[in-house]
């Protein structure tokens, strides 16, 4: 559209996003004060953002608001659940997918007129809040131009370290070391990019719930063409050469169309030949597909299975019943190797969950063909979906601030419960792991005396860990 752009990246402080914290996380002043003198000049300041992240976006968004006088706009995820509340600090939000919109709100603040035609875009006018209808979803996808790699006129915040630096090839192949999908121990630095927007299902917890019910009565899951997908691959390897694995972060990668998938595994293994991991649904995975993807590459998969409780299935409105988990995990060990043992997500910390719940999910898992690993991720009852809904009637969402906007959803706090789904999937003997899971045994550990304990050994184990797995320039 011929706007000059600069990024501005302020990466996750690791001690912050690996302790059981609840304290609100602030920017340096310092920090927020050499953000603003990059913006200097600016016409438009954009800042996407999901719900985690809001108290520190406001903070860093009142900063720039007092010693500014640059429109803020806000877009992600957050905003698109609770524009009411994020027009408290930023000028302006973008709902929604929102590249159309962004691109003419830069255009109409450049001719200085009114934004009050732009499709999704929320303001406030005389003071009361105002919402734009939203312009309907996409269907190309191809129509969407590659991301933006030129990173020489773009600046980072060192962990931890101040001022903010030119971004350069060196110090982006350090923090792209820092992506946690990736496995450090075998030195590989992470491509993450999606091949699709939307999912075909509709967890009770996840985002999607809430935008499908946004986008309701269109096409919602849609796909680049191959072509489109190589091209960004292409340029991504030809740009950042250090990087050795691609990551598909799709909602469910499997759920292409097969002929989709059979025309992306013979281009991708022709040009682009990296090994890759993806995400799928119990419901899509098939031996077929497998086939396909792994002779193009495919290294690795990511399950989610959530639970093996039928009642909490029920409530979290997933489709995939026992019967069809065990049937993907067979299927799945058969591929192992070359395919890594698969991952499979679990969620705990559910106040809607008892005991039983539990140990329904534990019996799931034992008969899961093994190898496999297990992935832990803690409940977190996210605006605007139905789960948060259900919570907020049940009197589960006590400090709203504390419960979404700052608990970290990768860290499950029932350590016990922890150590046995690690269990699960190696060769430990399943007689003395259904000793451990006996109800007496989990409500012991459960117990608060035990757990303050084993929730500080884990603080230390992650501290040492992060501060081994820091690139040498960012540690302390």
């Amino acid at each position: 559209m011929g706007h000059t752009v600069r990024m501005i990246f302020l990466p996750d402080h690791r001690e912050e996003v690996d302790d059981f914290r609840e304290s609100i996380y602030e920017y340096p002043a310092e920090l927020m004060a050499s953000v603003a003198a990059h913006c200097e000049g600016s016409d438009l300041i954009g800042i996407s953002l999901m719900t985690y992240c809001f108290e520190r976006v406001a903070q860093l968004t009142d900063y720039l608001r007092n010693c500014l006088n640059i429109p803020i706009v806000w877009g992600g995820i957050h905003p698109t659940v609770r524009p009411d509340e994020c027009l408290q600090h930023a000028h302006f939000v973008c709902r929604g997918e929102g590249e159309q919109s962004l691109a003419k709100l830069a255009e109409t603040l450049e001719a200085g007129s009114p934004t009050t035609a732009i499709p999704g875009l929320s303001y406030k006018q005389s003071g009361k809040v105002l919402h734009n209808p939203l312009p309907r979803l996409v269907q190309n996808l191809d129509l969407f131009p590659l991301p933006d790699y030129e990173i020489e006129d773009d600046f980072y915040a060192p962990l931890g370290l101040l001022p903010l630096k030119p971004m350069d090839q060196a110090s982006f192949a350090s923090l792209m070391t820092l992506n946690p999908l990736a496995n450090h121990l075998r030195g590989e630095t992470v491509y993450q990019t999606m091949a699709s927007r939307g999912c075909p299902y509709h967890c009770a917890y996840c985002c999607n719930n809430f935008l499908r019910q946004l986008y309701k009565g269109q096409n919602y899951v849609r796909f680049l063409s191959v072509k489109r997908l190589i091209s960004e691959l292409v340029v991504a390897k030809t740009r950042f050469p250090f990087c050795n694995m691609v990551v598909f972060s799709d909602d469910s990668f499997f759920s292409a169309p097969r002929s989709w998938l059979e025309d992306f595994a013979r281009v991708y293994r022709q040009e682009i030949g990296l090994p890759f991991r993806c995400l799928a649904s119990p419901l899509a995975i098939s031996e077929e597909k497998l086939s396909t993807l792994i002779g193009a590459g495919l290294k690795g998969v990511q399950v989610g299975i959530q639970s093996g409780s039928k009642r909490t299935c029920r409530l979290y409105q997933r489709q995939a019943s026992a019967s069809k988990v065990i049937k993907a995990g067979k299927i799945l060990a058969r591929f192992v190797p070359p395919l890594e043992p698969p991952k499979y997500d679990i969620i705990l910390d559910n106040p809607f969950e008892e005991t039983k719940d539990i140990q329904d999910t534990l019996r799931l898992l034992m008969q899961i063909a093994p190898p496999y690993k297990v992935q832990q991720f803690s409940l977190v009852f996210l605006p605007g979906t139905d789960l948060y809904a259900l919570a907020e009637r049940e009197g589960f969402i006590e400090d709203e601030r504390r419960q979404s906007y700052r608990k970290q959803f990768h860290l499950a706090q029932n350590i016990y419960l922890k150590l046995l789904l690690s269990l699960t999937g190696t060769r430990f003997p399943l007689p003395l792991l259904r000793i451990l899971t006996h109800p007496k045994v989990l409500d012991w550990f459960n117990r608060p005396t035990i757990l303050p304990v084993l929730i500080v050994l884990r603080r230390w184990k992650v501290k040492l860990l992060m501060h081994y797995r820091r690139p040498a320039e960012l540690r302390d």
